[in-house]
């Protein structure tokens, strides 16, 4: 299946309407009236056979039901993988950079300098004349 094949099959699902399953009378039409365009968006189709016994002494109340029923393929994935196709949608992010050594390094050394500790600041100062202690002397 090309790739072309999988957008109309995937388009052919995203446009489908139930509506086009039935007849004017809203009766199921019958498989081969299907157009392929609806036929194509199926999953399956079960059809089940009853039969509902006679009443007591009426034989003509005993009844066939066909009862069928038909699964779609689910239009939302269809048209995720529609929006997937044509980019629609960013399941990842695409980044287009130039990067040189030389900026490579300088940016290392740039962050390098932010990193570094801060120098410790110098202790005050105090500005005056120093006084001499007094001297002490011990005796014995």
């Amino acid at each position: 299946m090309s790739g072309e094949q999988v957008v109309q099959t995937y388009s052919k699902i995203a446009r489908s309407n139930i509506k086009r399953l039935f007849n004017e009378a809203g009766q199921l039409k019958a498989i081969h009236e299907l157009d392929d365009d609806i036929a194509a968006c199926i999953a399956s189709i079960e059809v089940r056979t009853e039969i509902t016994k006679a009443k007591r002494g009426k034989p003509q109340s005993a009844r066939v039901f066909q009862i069928s029923r038909i699964k779609l393929w689910d239009k939302l994935a269809a048209l995720q993988g529609l929006g997937r196709i044509h980019a629609l949608f960013r399941d990842k992010v695409e980044v287009n950079a130039t990067l040189t050594l030389e900026g490579l390094v300088l940016g290392a050394m740039e962050r390098g300098k932010q990193l570094e500790a801060p120098q410790p600041a110098t202790p005050p100062t105090i500005e005056g004349k120093a006084e001499e202690p007094e001297s002490l002397t011990v005796k014995d």
